[in-house]
């Protein structure tokens, strides 16, 4: 009887903190992907984006760097990963076919040189002006024009087919 006692208050024990004993399949099944990110001099950069891509399910996770130019990117599932180190004015650092397996720790040393300038060209073009307005077309003739015009006979009709758009 007090064996019995002892049993059920071992599995009620258990049965409150669940977490306390991880059950089989359960267990910690993950690795880490940690680091610094320097320039070319050695010096710490700060919020520099820490892309990870797991390259077999491209799933994606960012982090930043913080003052000291660390970063921790924990409980990563084992795989093949693909990590990428970006910051404006510096280049761009991609480190690929990272094999992370159960518990381990990878550390990681990115050096980002200072990348190149890059010249932006913006084109801006204006429209022509339309009358958006007026519906009616129309032209006007001066003496001159008409008189410079090589119209067989300065027929009124003649000059009437000089006039842009209009149809008779």
């Amino acid at each position: 009887m007090l064996r019995r006692l002892a049993c059920v208050a071992v599995v009620v024990f258990l049965s409150a903190f669940p977490f306390a004993i991880p059950a089989s399949g359960q267990g910690f099944a993950t690795g880490e992907f940690n680091g610094t990110v320097v320039d070319q001099s050695g010096g710490a950069l700060p919020s520099v984006t820490v892309t990870v891509t797991q390259e077999e399910t491209g799933l994606v996770r960012t982090v930043t760097t913080n003052d000291t130019g660390r970063f921790v990117l924990p409980a990563m599932q084992p795989g093949l990963y693909a990590l990428r180190a970006e910051l404006s004015g510096f280049q761009t650092q991609i480190r690929t076919g990272l094999r992370l397996v159960v518990g381990q720790a990878i550390t990681l040393t990115f050096t980002l040189p200072v990348g190149t300038l890059a010249d932006q060209i913006t084109v801006t073009g204006e429209a022509p002006l339309i009358e958006v307005t007026q519906t009616t077309l129309g032209s006007s003739l001066t003496t001159r024009d008409i008189e410079s015009l090589p119209t067989q006979g300065r027929e009124m009709l003649s000059l009437m087919q000089m006039v842009p758009g209009l149809a008779a």
